[in-house]
């Protein structure tokens, strides 16, 4: 159907997602980017480089324009 946006559904569903709807594709987590991807993805950037592995690192975007982090 041209025209139309159809919903890219790949791997896992995760609860939460409270921004975006969330899925685990093998060791990796991926999500609509959020409203503030920039500032997420900076703060994200910043804690790797402080070495806290607390947090997801941000390792790109897929073929469907979603965000691809670490999964923790």
């Amino acid at each position: 159907m041209a025209g139309v946006a159809h919903h890219v559904v790949t791997g896992e569903p995760l609860p939460g997602g409270f921004v975006s709807t969330v899925h685990r594709v093998g060791d990796t987590v991926r999500r609509t980017p959020p409203e503030r991807a920039g500032f997420v993805r900076a703060l994200l950037d910043q804690l790797a480089e402080r070495g806290w592995s607390g947090a997801p690192r941000h390792l790109g975007t897929d073929e469907h324009g979603r965000e691809v982090l670490s999964y923790v």
